[in-house]
């Protein structure tokens, strides 16, 4: 899972969407958002896992993606951070601290 990136399952909130660098008018739907350069938000494992906190990122599913956590929760996943992604070259541009 070290390398992988992986789609969102929820929206990304304008704020985060600025701290990797996306700004401007483009429409947004979860996980399918890519623009005609190649760039797309994706998720990346940090390497924890642990219960995700509240406004978290975390990855789950029989198809993984990542979720932004409701709330504190009280089951372990890998927890996630957002990255913006070149698709072509599969390399982090930006990644949100």
């Amino acid at each position: 899972m070290k390398n992988q990136y992986f789609l969102l399952g929820d929206l990304a909130t304008l704020s985060e969407r600025e701290q990797i660098g996306i700004t401007g008018k483009n429409t947004f739907t979860a996980g399918k958002y890519l623009k005609s350069n190649g760039i797309n938000i994706r998720a990346k494992v940090t390497g924890e896992y642990r219960e995700p906190r509240k406004g978290e990122w975390y990855i789950s599913g029989a198809r993984p993606q990542a979720y932004k956590a409701p709330n504190d929760l009280n089951t372990k996943f890998m927890v996630a951070v957002l990255v913006k992604v070149d698709i072509k070259t599969k390399t982090i541009i930006t990644e949100v601290k």
